[in-house]
């Protein structure tokens, strides 16, 4: 069986979005909320859903730590709780396909993978599933783009591919974090703290897969952002992108400059320090016009 580990922080009403779509999976038997001391109603939400959950075969289970640790700490309690020898980690933005899991497993079992992920889809606002998937199967992009070591996971490909790591939302075995140290050093918004862990696995032999049999849907801005403030939160974002960037290309650089033929490190971080500064701008862009497009729609007509 499997276990699913949800960290969360804040996001009391996305988890009554995302949710009931982890409790339609197969093959789990319980999943596991860690609550990085959310100060919102998280702990209600999750209450409410335990109660109704009672009778069913996936149990519920809900741990708040008592001190704000930041997302990868979350995923750390969570590996040391579960039960089971699989474990898939899920995200409070993100929609699971109704055989996300299952087809993982699959898939897993079929290319003798030891972390694997499906395809996941980053919805516009008001975009179904379909013309999300539509629109990505559209793009001819490589899965992962070397020289900012950034994942295009959303992307088709024929079949399941051997990658050097996959996004946040995959399926693994729970051997495999007995072989490596779980980095929890990942501040701020905690980016690249789901990429490290699967790199320390590569270099102790473990294999990772990306199959394009499955998906998973991440929330559009609009509805996965933290709303107030946006344009701060996206500069405050930006730096934590790049400071744990660079931390992650420190850690990593020797290993994976060998395996793949990566850029002179120096070209690498201008590189990514470039990508997360031009991120940063079409980011507070797309919010600006997006302002300015509804509050056109409230000006009185004459």
């Amino acid at each position: 069986m499997i276990s699913i580990i949800i960290p969360t922080y804040n996001r009391a009403s996305l988890l009554s979005t995302t949710l009931p779509s982890y409790l339609e999976q197969k093959k789990v038997s319980e999943i596991i909320i860690v609550d990085d001391l959310s100060t919102d109603n998280t702990s209600d939400v999750i209450s409410q859903y335990i109660e109704c959950n009672k009778n069913k075969h996936i149990q519920i289970r809900y741990i708040k730590h008592p001190c704000h640790k930041g997302a990868a700490s979350a995923r750390l309690t969570g590996i040391i709780e579960a039960k089971n020898q699989y474990i898939v980690f899920g995200e409070d933005d993100v929609i699971f396909d109704r055989n996300y899991i299952s087809i993982l497993h699959d898939d897993m079992e079929k290319t003798h993978a030891d972390i694997i992920a499906g395809r996941i889809i980053y919805l516009k606002d008001n975009e179904s599933y379909e013309s999300g998937i539509k629109r990505y199967n559209e793009l001819k992009l490589p899965i992962i783009d070397y020289r900012t070591l950034e994942g295009h996971f959303g992307v088709n490909v024929p079949k399941p591919v051997e990658v050097p790591f996959v996004h946040a939302c995959f399926l693994a075995k729970k051997e495999v974090f007995s072989n490596i140290k779980y980095d929890t050093n990942f501040a701020g918004n905690g980016y690249r703290e789901e990429t490290d862990p699967q790199i320390s696995a590569l270099k102790v032999g473990k294999k990772i897969v990306y199959t394009p049999n499955t998906y998973c849907y991440h929330l559009p801005r609009s509805v996965a952002g933290t709303g107030g403030q946006w344009t701060m939160n996206a500069l405050w974002y930006s730096y934590w992108v790049i400071k744990n960037n660079i931390y992650f290309l420190k850690k990593h650089y020797s290993f994976l400059s060998q395996k793949y033929n990566l850029e002179p490190y120096s070209f690498m971080l201008l590189h990514i320090i470039l990508f997360s500064l031009k991120n940063m701008v079409i980011q507070i862009y797309s919010r600006a016009k997006s302002i300015i497009t509804h509050n056109a729609t409230k000006l009185p007509m004459f």
